[in-house]
């Protein structure tokens, strides 16, 4: 708003003077000023209206859904409102900071900004910019002594009132809370189920909270954006005294850590020689392997499945005998290969 008084001839002759003889800018001078200042001028507003109707279209309800859908947009847009085509090969999307820095949606306000300032200004101050007159019509508000003392005396009173009740609330006995101690989690935590997906989230969405891709905390009713944030929120403070736990952990009696140590050696080296106790720790490593190649081989046949299934949605769907044979035909290479699991139970497939 104020850079419109600075070209201003009244305000120039007040703030410029030759560095020897002390004279004003000449008007000439300053006329020549003003015509290098609007030089080009248009070509920047149009710019600033592409750059703000790239924002509106990248954060309205139809965003691109790719990475090339984005690049045809700016395509499309910058000849169409600035006359200049985008250059071949270039990515100015990767240097626009402001589509991720607290803009979304508003970049429009730089422009619209402009046409606010230059308004008030024409229809108030452009005429004589240093009235005082001018400026107290426009902007200064008559003060009503009255009716602002009565709602100064109401909002004291108000604040009165409210750190009588705060000091109340204070001298009274507060009942005394008893957390228990941490307990140990059990729930898996699936922090890797977002792994390799990709999730676009609207400015309606996230408005409204209806955000995919993100991890929930039912507890405390918030969202995460990663689950690096989640991990940290489950083990602070305010998630676990949310669950009525404190942030200390239980303490185990001299007595207790006895009891258990003698139970673990009971129940597995009684009376055990070095050869057993070798064979019975090969054996449980045995199972522990044969447990972990179970997994992956059920983790691989889930993620054929859901291939599977993207494909016959976009070729038009694949009938149920074709799947099953392809089934059975992964599980008889596995097997070939080595990775036979019929001794082990749990599986669907053994079921």
């Amino acid at each position: 708003m104020t850079e419109n008084w600075c070209w201003q001839p009244s305000v120039v002759g007040r703030l410029s003077r030759h560095v020897e003889t002390g004279a004003p800018l000449p008007a000439e001078l300053l006329a020549s000023l003003v015509g290098a200042k609007n030089v080009h001028a248009s070509m920047g507003i149009m710019r600033q209206i592409y750059l703000a109707t790239l924002d509106l279209e990248i954060h309205g309800p139809s965003p691109p859904a790719d990475a090339a859908g984005l690049q045809a947009l700016v395509d499309r847009l910058r000849p169409e409102l600035t006359q200049i085509a985008n250059p071949t090969g270039g990515n100015m999307l990767r240097s626009f900071g402001h589509l991720m820095n607290q803009y979304s949606a508003a970049y429009y306000g730089y422009m619209w900004a402009e046409v606010i300032s230059a308004d008030m200004f024409a229809t108030r101050f452009e005429a004589d910019c240093m009235s005082k007159e001018a400026g107290a019509a426009a902007f200064r508000k008559t003060w009503d002594k009255e009716a602002f003392e009565t709602k100064a005396k109401a909002r004291l009173d108000e604040e009165l009132k409210l750190e009588e009740e705060r000091e109340a609330n204070i001298q009274a006995p507060q009942p005394i809370v008893q957390r228990a101690p941490l307990q140990r989690r059990e729930a898996d935590l699936q922090l890797t189920k977002f792994v390799n997906t990709r999730q676009m989230v609207t400015l309606g969405q996230a408005a409204n909270g209806e955000m995919s891709g993100v991890y929930y905390c039912k507890v405390c009713e918030c969202h995460l954006r990663d689950s690096a944030n989640y991990l940290l929120h489950i083990n602070g403070k305010k998630h676990n005294r949310m669950l009525g736990m404190s942030m200390r952990a239980e303490r185990a009696t001299l007595g207790e850590v006895r009891e258990r140590l003698a139970s673990y050696k009971d129940e597995k080296q009684v009376d055990l020689t070095k050869e057993e106790k070798a064979a019975m720790f090969l054996e449980d490593f045995n199972q522990r392997v044969a447990a972990r190649e179970e997994e992956e081989y059920q983790a691989k046949l889930d993620k054929s499945s859901r291939k599977r299934a993207r494909k016959e949605e976009e070729e038009g769907g694949v009938s149920t005998a074709d799947a099953t044979a392809e089934d059975e035909q992964a599980q008889e290479q596995m097997a070939a290969a080595g990775f036979d699991f019929a001794g082990f139970g749990g599986s669907k497939r053994n079921g």
